[in-house]
């Protein structure tokens, strides 16, 4: 079954789970983790970016809504 929604959330909570004994699923590779914080740190830059542009004035506002929605578009993916 093909999930249209949450693989990201769901990806990112999964990274930080203890491997469990006798359960494969709930494993976690460094790499994983490198990547979820790589996921965090650079949606924390551009929320700051979408914020100013959005805060700056008129013109930008758009650019910031933009960046606002991708965001989110990506994380409830």
């Amino acid at each position: 079954m093909t999930k249209l929604f949450g693989t990201t959330i769901k990806e990112t909570i999964d990274a930080f789970k203890p491997a469990h004994l006798g359960k494969t699923s709930n494993r976690s590779t460094k790499n994983d983790r490198i990547i979820t914080y790589s996921r965090i740190a650079i949606s924390i830059i551009l929320l700051f970016a979408a914020t100013f542009l959005f805060i700056k004035d008129n013109d930008s506002s758009k650019v910031g809504a933009a960046i606002f929605g991708t965001i989110m578009g990506y994380w409830l993916k």
